[in-house]
């Protein structure tokens, strides 16, 4: 009976190793794949520089790769090709060669397929098998994986530019001299503004709640404007799109829920009543509070002072004391809010892109911020100092944190918005200088300029 069995044995014991070496081999080739594809996804930002980033960044990946037992992966770029979008068909994925600007503007999915490297990578002889008998056969294995951006930083809230075109000027006057700052969108970098109470349009205060899953080239879900499904994506500061450049559109809804405060809080180690994850969304670096009690060393402010610029009706339009360039009466120096708490004030540079210049000293504060009673506002605080966010103004945050959790990606929008569709003009940084209000309701940001396209922080993940 042992005689009898014996070579059925053997032979079930021969596909069970020879099987098992196809599996290693399967496996390899997909570990292959994947990393492949996620460290070529990384490097996407948009630009053509990126596509070239990234078939450098698969091809190193690839080739630290081993298989069959510790041969080295010889890697060939016709393994990779890009689209603008995970679910295109194989004839639409292009080569890195056929990707212009226009097309890398929109092109952050990547796809692997080892069935274009050598063939030597896929073959597993069949050796335990051969003691049945017959001739040597092979296995050919093959491995695909696709990846791409699953999401961008780019926080639910959507505000209205101050003024729809990209590169203005607010007039300093410093004596009989008229300097020029730079204003991006109409915002003035340094100074905080209160989010939700603002309206270049009229005097009632408007701000937008971005659908963080649907945008208007599909139809969109209502249920995914519910605050169920939002508070996570105001928690970690990000909605499900690939990319949001200028000019491309968004589904808001009017007014931002001020009872997502909370979830902004989170950025200050305030988990209390919030849906936040301290894991997923962790606290900033540096949590103490811009509001208050500030020594000559930075505001020479002796009291509170106002968590933004304060509010001011100008022709029509709900803005703040910063737009204006002529002191007024009773506006005193606790009415601008934090300044250069983040980011400073800058010259407008004809030259420069984006027209960002040198930026303004303290003793210029005088002639940025005039006052129309008390105190003119000043600062010892040195020039040459990294901000007081980053520098000796310090609370670390409970453990896990971040830097910079506290700057805010927002949408400016071509304002009015007429309907549930909005076109987002840029991405203005907003450094929350404090805690969002849900009572008053506030989210204080202080401007700190904006983000081009391919500076937009992205989510990578895998598809296939």
């Amino acid at each position: 009976m042992y005689v009898s069995l014996l070579i059925p044995i053997i032979g079930f014991a021969g596909l069970a190793l020879d099987l098992s070496f196809a599996y290693t081999r399967r496996t390899e080739l997909q570990s292959l794949a994947d990393a492949a594809a996620m460290a070529a996804a990384r490097a996407l930002d948009g630009t053509e520089a990126g596509i070239t980033a990234a078939k450098t960044a698969a091809r190193t990946i690839a080739e630290r790769q081993r298989y069959s037992f510790g041969k080295a992966v010889v890697w060939d770029d016709d393994a990779l090709r890009f689209s603008d979008s995970p679910d295109k068909p194989d004839g639409d994925w292009l080569p890195a060669a056929a990707i212009n600007a226009t097309r890398a503007s929109s092109y952050f999915y990547v796809r692997v397929d080892t069935r274009a490297l050598h063939p030597d990578h896929g073959i597993s002889d069949v050796v335990f098998m051969r003691v049945l008998g017959g001739e040597t056969r092979s296995m050919s294995m093959a491995a695909r994986a696709i990846a791409g951006r699953t999401g961008i930083q780019v926080t639910p809230l959507a505000v209205c530019a101050i003024k729809n075109t990209a590169v203005s000027t607010h007039d300093v006057k410093k004596g009989a001299t008229v300097l020029k700052e730079l204003a991006q969108y109409g915002f003035r970098r340094g100074v905080s503004y209160n989010l939700l109470n603002m309206n270049p349009h009229g005097t009632t205060a408007v701000s937008y709640l971005v659908n963080p899953l649907d945008f208007p080239n599909q139809p969109e879900t209502a249920s995914h404007r519910s605050l169920a499904m939002v508070r996570p994506f105001v928690c970690n500061g990000s909605i499900a799109a690939s990319n949001l450049r200028s000019g491309a559109k968004v589904y808001v809804a009017d007014p931002f829920p001020a009872t997502l405060a909370t979830e902004l809080n989170s950025r200050f180690g305030s988990f209390s009543g919030s849906s936040c994850d301290a894991i997923a969304a962790p606290s900033d670096r540096n949590i103490r509070e811009f509001n208050s009690w500030y020594f000559n060393w930075w505001m020479n402010s002796t009291g509170t002072i106002n968590g933004s610029a304060q509010p001011l009706e100008i022709g029509g339009a709900k803005l703040t004391v910063a737009e204006q360039s002529d002191p007024i009466l009773g506006i005193t120096r606790t009415h601008y809010g934090p300044l250069w708490s983040f980011s400073k004030a800058v010259y407008y540079d004809s030259g420069a892109a984006d027209g960002v210049g040198a930026p303004f000293s303290k003793d210029d504060w005088p002639s940025l911020y005039p006052v129309g009673s008390g105190t003119a506002l000043a600062s010892a605080y040195s020039d040459t100092a990294v901000s007081p966010y980053s520098g000796l103004h310090l609370t670390l945050g409970p453990s896990p944190f971040l830097a910079q959790r506290r700057v805010l990606n927002v949408p400016l929008l071509a304002c009015p918005v007429a309907g549930s569709t909005a076109t987002v003009l840029a991405i203005g940084r907003f450094f929350m200088s404090s805690r969002a209000d849900a009572a008053a309701p506030a989210v204080h940001g202080e401007f700190a300029g904006l983000l081009r396209d391919n500076q937009l922080p992205s989510t990578v993940g895998l598809y296939k």
